[in-house]
């Protein structure tokens, strides 16, 4: 939700918990994930997302896409 004005940010965090996650690297299917995320704070979710070295999420009016980040080297995710 960065570099995004509040009103619109805040509207696609409402909306996120209804929006599917489209994982666009099939590598990263194999990421394993673990911790604690309240159903009703994606935010948070997302935010733990982004935080990965080498992963991009991007949030749009219909989804939630998770691909690699190709300006980040590369872990491996297997």
């Amino acid at each position: 939700m960065r570099s995004r004005p509040s009103q619109r940010s805040n509207a696609a965090e409402r909306c996120c918990l209804d929006l599917p996650i489209e994982i666009v690297t099939p590598e990263l299917r194999n990421l394993h994930i673990s911790g604690v995320f309240s159903t009703d704070d994606s935010e948070a979710f997302i935010a733990f997302l982004r935080s990965l070295k080498g992963v991009r999420v991007e949030v749009t009016a219909t989804r939630i896409r998770v691909s690699r980040n190709a300006s980040v080297a590369s872990p491996d995710y297997t």
